[in-house]
């Protein structure tokens, strides 16, 4: 049999060749990417494969930290949301809430994730791979903080894993950080003390420790030492709570190139307790705590970390006043203590940085203002039931713990910027000037409510400092200013009217020291003199009413006008300054403010911008100044350059005496136009003269007068002329008649009457104050009540509410045809 076919033995098969799978990585969703601000399909959204990473990437660092804090700022909404889910029992929202929220958080994870690789897997493995690349980094870094703070450093917050991110994050120094980064960079290069004071949870512990561990790896023969009130806060090693745990984990999550030298693992040679040594450049960190603060020898810099903290402030300034050159003080207020006077002592330069300049905590972040409507404000107001801690740990208000403030901080942080300027409003300003020194000359604007920044005066003397606001007032078209009138200010309304120069606008002082006014205390039977215990207190009280009304009408207990609360500007000074002076209450029980004394013996300065803003929304005419309608400025033609021709002066010309009981002999000469078309008093001369010899001032008078071309129609004494010995010749009136002049007696010695129908004058424009009758002009614009009656050693006023007298006695003024109103309305009868 044949032998069959062979078959063909099948050709070996090839194994398979494995596919090599490379990893995949998050897409990279940077400025960069073209898709950038596009949704794209979900599968697509996270995925690309890593060799299309470039360099470029990285330049985007900056802005994907800033990023991510923004969005953890969004995620404060649905915290605050599920925090009244869960308080109000609303657990069927809770999954409402995190579905919500759910987008935000996985934008947030991607962010961080994308900066990460940007960091670890783009540039450290592309500079590790190049020693050019290694030396070029490092001189980057050397001279500049803040690259080597974005491309370096890694914080950590355990807080984090809370939202779905991880506790390592990258050091994303915000703009405020910055700035107080290039502020301690200053203070050391120049060797000046500084302070910050920060909100709560703002991250400048890290940031101060980044500033030491910068220099300790890029400076030469650097030496820091760190304290704390407490040891554990200062360094326990394998913990990252204390400042030694800060510098030792930003410099172990560095990449191995850019560690000092001999710190490639924890634990090695020249990492101890409490001590750290670069020997590459000779740099060295230690620390103190406690009691032994100042004992550790010179030092570069000197770090006191929760400064407000520490026991026995005074022995740490006399320890370190020999230690160091730059020393920085770090903390939170805790009310107006050591560390306090420190901050506004004049004497060191600080830094602040607000919760509201933290991209986290508020949307609005940017424009560098609080925000007290955003999420993480309601949600920390929310869960903390003391305001106390809120206005002190993030509001940085170092009078929240003040017991007896006159006004409570709560009520000025309620009227920070909340009102809009109306543009009808009465523009009033303040004015508190200072002599020099630490203490400031402010001016402060108000539109209705509204009050405007403070504006310090670069002046320095009282007299220039004064004329400053005038100008201010004038450049801002205000209609009057007030101003502090005991002190330093007594001595300018004199300045004022003896002047040349014409003010256009009313110039008021406000004497604190004096009787509290007339008026009815608001919501009171009590009239101000009975309530309070000077006119500072009183005027003290009505701009707490306002805050009082802004804060309630804010939190919607009550509703008020606008025009009855207000508004200020966001002026941390201002604010600070304005719940400093305490309520005290005197022996009678009378309201009274803590005096400028007391305030200093508690270590807190004159709050000057708090007064200047307390004189501006004090309205003074309101039923206090007798002569209200009288207006010198040049709103009115009350106080002119009029001109003096008595030759054609169609009218009768009047001499008004006054002698009051100082003694002081005071006259006017005057004009009166009888036509009953146009009826009008010019007042173009005056006479103050004590102990005046009646013949003398008689001459006087008839120069200034010229009887001989215009007679004089009438002399005009008071009561107090026609009173002698005997009430008889022995009077001075007789004295006045030997020289040739008949006295006609005012037969009326209330003034009420007359005080009344004159201001109804003024109102009318019936009366005319020459500018040179100065005198006149000062007392019509500063005559008040004393005790309930018109001060009666203002000769010059009375003088005038004298000859007003006469004119209607003689009636060439008839009051019932201008509708005269009774002068009180208490008395709801006139006493014309």
């Amino acid at each position: 049999m044949a032998n069959p076919p062979k078959k063909n033995k099948p050709l070996p098969v090839a194994p398979p060749v494995p596919t090599i799978r490379k990893p995949f990585v998050p897409q990279y969703y940077g400025p960069s990417n073209p898709n950038y601000g596009k949704k794209l399909p979900e599968d697509a959204l996270w995925r690309t494969r890593r060799e299309h990473y470039r360099w470029k990437p990285v330049d985007d660092v900056p802005q994907l930290q800033i990023e991510l804090l923004e969005e953890q700022c969004k995620l404060w909404e649905y915290t605050l949301d599920r925090h009244y889910a869960m308080k109000e029992g609303r657990l069927d929202d809770m999954v409402k809430i995190a579905e919500a929220e759910r987008p935000i958080r996985e934008k947030a994870r991607c962010l961080q994730f994308l900066e990460g690789i940007a960091r670890k897997i783009i540039m450290w493995p592309k500079v590790a791979e190049d020693p050019r690349l290694i030396e070029s980094e490092k001189q980057k870094s050397a001279a500049d903080i803040m690259y080597w703070l974005t491309y370096y450093c890694y914080t950590y917050d355990p807080r984090l894993p809370e939202i779905g991110l991880t506790a390592k994050t990258a050091f994303v120094p915000f703009e405020q950080q910055k700035v107080v980064l290039a502020s301690m960079q200053s203070w050391y290069e120049n060797r000046q003390n500084g302070l910050i004071d920060k909100s709560r949870e703002m991250g400048v512990s890290w940031l101060a420790m980044a500033f030491v561990t910068h220099q300790f790896q890029f400076g030469k023969g650097f030496s820091a030492i760190l304290a704390s009130e407490k040891e554990e806060k200062v360094d326990i090693i394998g913990s990252m709570k204390p400042l030694f745990g800060k510098i030792r984990y930003m410099i172990y999550n560095q990449p191995e190139f850019m560690r000092p030298t001999s710190y490639e693992k924890e634990g090695g040679p020249n990492d101890n307790f409490r001590r750290l040594i670069n020997p590459a450049n000779g740099s060295e960190i230690t620390g103190e705590a406690g009691v032994n603060i100042g004992r550790s020898g010179r030092c570069s810099v000197f770090i006191l970390d929760e400064a407000q903290e520490i026991e026995q402030p005074e022995r740490v300034d006399s320890a370190l006043e020999s230690v160091t050159n730059c020393r920085i003080d770090i903390g939170t207020p805790n009310g107006m203590n050591h560390f306090g006077k420190r901050r506004f002592s004049g004497k060191v330069l600080h830094e602040t940085i607000h919760w509201y300049q933290d991209p986290r905590k508020n949307p609005l972040w940017r424009e560098d203002k609080p925000n007290y409507t955003c999420p993480w404000r309601l949600f920390i107001e929310a869960r903390t039931p003391d305001s106390v801690i809120i206005a002190q740990e993030y509001d940085l208000d170092y009078n929240a713990s003040v017991m007896g403030a006159i006004i409570p901080s709560e009520w000025v942080l309620a009227a920070v910027e909340w009102l809009d300027a109306p543009e009808d409003g009465d523009k009033v300003a303040g004015f508190d000037v200072a002599g020099g020194g630490k203490n400031e000359s402010i001016y402060i604007e108000r539109i209705g409510s509204v009050a405007l920044r403070p504006v310090v005066s670069s002046y320095k003397t009282t007299i220039e400092a004064a004329w400053d606001a005038i100008d201010k007032g004038e450049k801002d078209g205000i209609g009057a200013i007030n101003y502090d009138g005991d002190g330093l200010g007594e001595s300018l309304m004199g300045l004022f009217t003896n002047s040349e120069r014409r003010i256009a606008f009313k110039v008021t002082d406000v004497h604190g020291n004096a009787r509290a006014s007339e008026r009815v205390a608001e919501g009171e039977t009590k009239k101000g003199f009975e309530k309070f215990r000077n006119k500072r207190a009183e005027v003290w009280w009505g701009l707490r009413k306002r805050f009082e009304k802004a804060y309630e009408h804010k939190k919607k207990l009550r509703l008020y006008p606008a025009r009855e609360m207000i508004s200020i500007p966001n002026d941390p000074v201002l604010i600070t300054q304005l719940s400093q002076p305490k309520q005290v209450l005197t022996p009678g029980g009378k309201i009274g403010v803590e005096g400028k004394d007391s305030m200093r013996t508690r270590g807190v300065d004159s709050p000057d911008r708090a007064d200047a803003l307390a004189y501006a929304f004090w309205d003074i005419d309101e039923g206090e100044r007798l002569m209200s309608a009288f207006n010198y400025t040049t709103q009115k033609q009350h106080y002119e350059d009029f001109k003096i021709d008595i030759e054609n002066w169609i009218g009768n010309q009047y001499v008004s005496i006054v002698q009051t009981p100082d003694m002081v002999t005071s006259a006017l000469c005057c004009l009166w136009d009888n036509r009953p078309s146009q009826k009008k008093l010019k007042i173009y001369g005056e006479f103050v003269e004590p102990s005046a010899i009646p013949a003398e001032l008689i001459e006087k008078i008839k120069m200034k007068m010229s009887p001989d071309l215009l007679s004089i129609k009438e002399w005009i004494g008071n009561d107090e002329l026609f009173r002698g010995i005997l009430e008889g010749k022995q009077a001075i009136w007789n004295l006045y008649r030997k020289a040739g002049v008949n006295l006609r007696q005012n037969m009326t010695t209330d003034y009420r009457g007359a005080i009344a129908l004159t201001n109804i004058m003024f109102s009318k424009d019936m009366v005319v104050v020459h500018k040179e009758v100065k005198g006149l002009m000062m007392q019509l614009a500063n005559w008040h009540n004393r005790k309930g009656q018109p001060e009666e050693n203002l000769g010059l006023a009375m003088c005038l509410c004298q000859l007003v007298t006469r004119l209607k006695i003689k009636k060439e003024i008839q009051p019932e045809t201008m509708k005269l109103k009774a002068y009180n309305k208490a008395d709801k009868v006139s006493v014309i």
